[in-house]
């Protein structure tokens, strides 16, 4: 999974200037997710719609689902996007993020928060409890206060940004196979 994201993560740099976003979700939201048989496939059309009204047709996006480690074990989502901050006012993209998660009437400068330029130990910090949603974990944390609450998937992204990972993996692997002999 963390391969996956690193060469999803890759992908988007190489179609321009990528944004990290943390987005926190509110509390109807939050419920209406977790009542689907994947809270993320659910979250991701939801993000893909509102950025979609927001900012045109095609925003490459990858994202990764969390529960917080606390006693509430609120979902939120971490992820990166391929925009120009220099070219798209960052309330709009603000904007799109709370309305996909639920706006919050109060304390609304937390909800969302970008950060422009991650490097690739965002990607790390985005998938740093993903260990637990394999099936083995899963099965292993069922009875912990560890356990993750949430079914389905913790990685999402956009069709093109899994397609331009797939090339850059394959590319990067025939390099590896041939003993990282130079293509050129």
């Amino acid at each position: 999974m963390h391969l996956r994201a690193e060469f999803a993560f890759l992908a988007l740099q190489e179609l321009g200037p990528v944004i990290g976003f943390s987005l926190n979700l509110s509390p109807e939201i939050e419920a209406l997710a977790r009542s689907q048989a994947s809270p993320l496939d659910w979250l991701h059309r939801r993000v893909r719609r509102e950025l979609k009204a927001a900012l045109g047709p095609s925003v490459p996006f990858l994202m990764a689902i969390e529960e917080t480690d606390d006693h509430r074990r609120r979902l939120h989502l971490h992820g990166v996007l391929q925009l120009d901050l220099t070219t798209t006012r960052p309330e709009i993209i603000t904007g799109a993020f709370r309305r996909a998660g639920g706006e919050w009437p109060k304390a609304r400068q937390h909800q969302v928060k970008l950060t422009p330029s991650p490097d690739a130990g965002w990607i790390s910090y985005a998938l740093k409890d993903a260990w637990k949603t394999t099936p083995f974990m899963r099965r292993m944390l069922a009875t912990s206060t560890l356990r993750v609450r949430f079914r389905g998937d913790v990685l999402s992204a956009t069709a093109d940004v899994w397609r331009a990972a797939r090339l850059s993996y394959s590319v990067g692997r025939k390099l590896i196979v041939r003993g990282g002999a130079q293509p050129w």
